[in-house]
């Protein structure tokens, strides 16, 4: 692709049935500037515009907005097959690069793109307070169990943790190490507890 003083207008890798220009890879790719903080402002000339974006440098907190939507996609969306080798490359070089400012969440969005691909990915989207936790940097919540016998215990779980997750890590706790110990356990969701009536 030439070097051009405007926007994307068109996707780079075009899919079947997919014409040029497509508004709605620009209308995303503008999104996620936004997001970033790295949009050039509304009211600018056009001139203003690409002398605005030509000295956009990516800040820090551009940058860790960035990684931090990589985060949230990387949970709930598979990239194509052909991207994938490159995006899972981008993002192991970037989590073993020794003094890389963003290593940590580089590793966790392998591991959100690697989970997506196992398990398929969330189905429910992150609620309103999730996606501020997360672009906040908080990945994670502490969440209640309970074993029989009225046994509470809080694990870490994170966005793209599954039952499995949950399961390995209480066997673990246990002190239950063999795989075969933990296919004889199974987690269930308790929705609403009702109250014994005062007799």
């Amino acid at each position: 692709m030439p070097f051009s003083r405007h926007f994307m207008s068109c996707a780079i890798m075009l899919s079947r049935g997919m014409s040029c220009p497509t508004t709605s890879c620009y209308v995303m790719f503008i999104a996620v500037m936004r997001f970033m903080g790295d949009h050039p402002l509304k009211g600018l000339t056009e001139q203003e515009v690409v002398n605005t974006f030509l000295k956009v440098t990516p800040t820090p907190d551009s940058c860790q907005r960035g990684w931090r939507l990589l985060y949230i996609l990387t949970a709930f969306h598979r990239c194509s097959e052909v991207l994938k080798p490159f995006l899972l490359k981008f993002l192991q070089n970037a989590s073993r690069s020794q003094g890389v400012v963003f290593q940590g969440i580089s590793k966790a969005c392998e591991q959100n793109l690697r989970k997506t691909y196992r398990y398929g990915g969330r189905i429910i989207p992150p609620s309103s307070m999730e996606l501020k936790a997360t672009v906040a940097g908080r990945s994670s919540k502490r969440q209640l169990f309970l074993f029989p016998g009225g046994i509470e215990r809080h694990l870490k779980i994170k966005t793209c943790s599954v039952a499995l997750d949950v399961i390995e890590e209480l066997c673990y706790e246990m002190g239950l190490h063999r795989l075969e110990a933990v296919d004889e356990y199974a987690v269930f969701l308790v929705t609403k507890r009702e109250c014994p009536s005062p007799q």
